[in-house]
């Protein structure tokens, strides 16, 4: 080979040296990257790796705090036993005329409610929008909470005009009163939850005098006591299983 076509080779590929170098480091940066990448689906195998072996840990941790739930629950429920509500009352009962409603009430039903029957004295209050009132108070003894609330569903419905004296042309008469449990704030979402949802798939949901939320789907079946709104969404789900 002459010596200018040589130099002619050797020109070109000296004009070419730049793009050779950068080939060369877009090598080197891809082989980076590949590395990189596998350094990232390490790490990531680690993690659903952990997430596997802890998964069962977090499961059994779960189940833990919502039986810690269901027991605390329970426990404030206990705490409210003697506990109860009259609502439906009319906003112009006050305070001093709580005893004679107390008395008029405990007539209707066929009971007798004194002063004494009470841990303090029962106080009424209005609700946000003083439409209408409730009196909240504590018996001295659940057998007696009870024995009223017997009364009161053999007897309701109970018109509110017949235990307050209300003008003739009242919108509130004929209207009833309900005597009530006090439950606590998680026993009120269940028992509210559960009948938004039994729809046609359970005919009651209730609360017993002890507090407890039941549901049964109709009067052939067993009650079923609902302990959260997560346990009330299986029993939903389960419906078809529960025993006749």
């Amino acid at each position: 080979m002459a010596t200018s076509q040589l130099d002619q080779i050797l020109e070109k590929l000296n004009a070419w040296s730049p793009v050779i170098e950068k080939i060369n480091n877009i090598d080197a940066r891809t082989s980076a990257m590949e590395q990189f990448q596998q350094q990232i689906e390490g790490r990531v195998g680690n993690l659903e790796q952990f997430a596997t072996d802890h998964r069962s840990q977090c499961n059994v941790l779960s189940g833990d705090v919502h039986s810690l739930k269901v027991k605390v629950n329970k426990l404030e429920q206990k705490a409210l036993e003697n506990d109860f509500l009259i609502h439906g009352l009319p906003p112009s009962v006050t305070a001093q005329d709580v005893p004679a409603v107390l008395t008029a009430f405990g007539a209707f039903v066929g009971v007798q409610l004194n002063p004494v029957d009470f841990r303090e004295p029962p106080r009424i209050f209005l609700n946000k929008n003083r439409t209408n009132g409730t009196i909240i108070g504590s018996f001295n003894a659940n057998a007696h909470k009870i024995a009223t609330l017997k009364a009161f569903k053999a007897k309701r419905p109970v018109p509110v005009e017949d235990i307050v004296n209300l003008p003739a042309t009242s919108t509130l008469r004929g209207k009833p009163i309900t005597f009530r449990n006090s439950l606590t704030q998680t026993n009120r979402n269940i028992l509210s939850e559960a009948n938004r949802l039994k729809g046609n798939l359970f005919e009651w949901a209730w609360d017993t005098p002890d507090g407890r939320i039941l549901m049964r789907k109709d009067a052939d079946s067993r009650p079923v006591e609902i302990l959260s709104t997560e346990h009330l969404k299986q029993v939903i789900e389960n419906a078809g299983n529960i025993s006749m």
